[in-house]
């Protein structure tokens, strides 16, 4: 639980989206859990979602989490700042740089530590967007595409 209070933040903090950085979702790669490098200030999560939240003083946010590779924890980030979806990864308030290893899922310890920054910071809704920020079609299209 250390984890999950070292990376909360206030709630009127705003991120942005995916739109805001580049609309093809195709170039998403993934990189293998083999190639993970040990770096507590820039994580690596798998099994990752990214919500948007409204705050209870009405304010909208986007934020990753999932289970945290480097620290086999689960983990909740800081607002979003920047997104690049080349590199898949996720710069957020705090200055922290999550690298986004493999497809998106559900970790039980990142929904965990998700539903502890929630409640810690006044959230009011919440939202999956993930398939905002990664596409399995787009990365294996059907053969009437190709």
């Amino acid at each position: 639980m250390a984890a999950v209070n070292e990376i909360a933040c206030k709630p009127d903090i705003v991120g942005v989206g995916p739109q805001d950085f580049s609309p093809r979702l195709s170039r998403a790669q993934s990189q293998p859990v083999s190639d993970v490098q040990n770096d507590c200030r820039n994580p690596s999560l798998r099994r990752w979602r990214v919500m948007e939240v409204v705050s209870l003083n009405g304010t909208r946010s986007r934020h990753v989490y999932g289970h945290d590779v480097t620290n086999d924890t689960g983990r909740a980030s800081s607002a979003i700042k920047e997104f690049d979806l080349e590199a898949m990864t996720a710069t957020t308030r705090s200055g922290r740089s999550y690298q986004l290893v493999g497809a998106p899922g559900n970790a039980r310890s990142g929904e965990y530590a998700w539903q502890h920054w929630c409640r810690i910071n006044g959230v009011a809704s919440e939202v999956d967007v993930t398939n905002q920020y990664f596409s399995v079609d787009k990365l294996f299209p059907h053969k009437d595409e190709i």
